[in-house]
């Protein structure tokens, strides 16, 4: 329950923020999560880039801002190859 209780929390926080791609890479995974957003529809229903994505949003919920950068570069790749 607290950790659906985190990513409904940080879904919050990603949907208040730009749609955005912005490729700089500022190392706080805010960088990654905008152009995650800014993806398709379509690329980001693949499952194993959303499983990778919800992996990604606990570390950012746990403050872990590098594993969430990496999870989320990962995720991107799965959604767009």
């Amino acid at each position: 329950m607290k950790r659906l209780l985190l990513i409904s929390a940080f879904a919050v926080l990603v949907g208040c923020a730009s749609a955005e791609a912005d490729h700089s890479d500022n190392g706080k995974c805010l960088d990654e999560i905008k152009h995650w957003n800014g993806l398709t529809d379509a690329q980001k229903s693949e499952t194993d880039a959303i499983a990778k994505r919800d992996e990604g949003s606990t570390h950012w919920a746990q403050g872990d801002k590098a594993d969430c950068e990496a999870d989320y570069k990962q995720a991107i790749i799965l959604a767009t190859d």
